[in-house]
């Protein structure tokens, strides 16, 4: 879920009510504000728990929400961090395996952070400042603590992100897929669910797709499947996510291709033809989005 700014670049709280008011209408089952599309690197203070408690009262219940929790510089920082976001009433706090403060020591580190906490836990394998991922068997052993119940997994592989499946069988511990490609290799043997950045702007495309999707797959969805990736192509390749804010702003929510990421500066009349090429006089006008 991304964060909206003002022109200041301040947080725009009535553009979190309307982005939570879309992704509900559009068939989502959950929210992840605070993640990487969030632009949780450039969040301060207390800002990721004041997006988390808005999500959470605006969603009042009607879809779950998660949210990162680990910020600060050394572990017992994160640990308090943790139980603070887990206070706003989310659902699941996610602990980002790129935040924690020793990359080298990632999974002495998250068991810790189990035994000082007594919260429901998830796992973003998130991709920045750098690119963390754990391995599938201590997947298995975190499903035996009983305390995670939600995995963002980015390996961009299938076949690893099936073993991660396998790893935690018999648990309510849910591995959803982020890698738009991996997840369409995986045909019908989908994960728990999708969870990748084009599922926060076309969402209800994405919930056609899946719940529609046959082995092997109609027609209809294989032109679906063409025009998801085609349209992540575009967004990603234009200063993603101040493309995807623009692309919403242009179908109705009222925000704006506003970042504070460095990656996402510098948006202009250029990216906004690209994106009114491809996706909003093509997609749209074929899909109801």
């Amino acid at each position: 879920m991304f964060t909206p700014f003002r022109e200041d670049k301040s947080i725009d709280f009535d553009g979190i009510d309307a982005l939570v008011d879309y992704y509900l209408q559009e068939n989502a089952a959950g929210l992840f504000p605070v993640c990487t599309s969030g632009e949780f690197l450039h969040l301060y203070d207390d800002e990721p728990l004041q997006i988390a408690r808005r999500v959470v009262e605006r969603t009042n219940g009607k879809a779950s929400v998660v949210a990162t929790g680990n910020f600060g510089k050394t572990l017992d920082q994160q640990i308090e961090t943790i139980k603070r976001m887990a206070d706003t009433g989310i659902q699941v706090t996610i602990i980002a395996t790129s935040l924690l403060p020793d990359l080298e020591n990632m999974e002495r580190d998250i068991l810790t952070i189990v035994e000082k906490t007594n919260i429901p836990l998830g796992i973003y394998e998130a991709p920045i400042p750098v690119h963390t991922t754990l391995p599938p068997e201590f997947y298995s052993q975190l499903a035996k603590t009983h305390r995670f119940y939600f995995c963002k997994e980015t390996s961009k592989s299938h076949q690893i992100n099936q073993q991660k499946i396998d790893a935690v069988k018999g648990y309510d511990f849910k591995i959803f897929q982020a890698n738009l490609n991996a997840h369409f290799d995986g045909g019908t043997n989908f994960s728990s669910g999708f969870c990748g950045c084009i599922a926060n702007t076309a969402t209800k495309l994405m919930d056609h797709y899946i719940k529609g999707l046959t082995d092997p797959p109609k027609k209809e969805y294989i032109e679906i499947k063409n025009i998801i990736l085609k349209m992540e192509e575009i967004l990603q390749n234009n200063l993603y996510p101040a493309s995807a804010k623009y692309y919403l702003n242009r179908i109705g929510l009222p925000i704006k291709p506003i970042c504070r990421a460095d990656y996402a500066q510098g948006f202009s009349n250029v990216h906004i033809q690209n994106i009114e090429h491809y996706l909003c006089s093509t997609i749209k006008d074929s899909f109801e989005l």
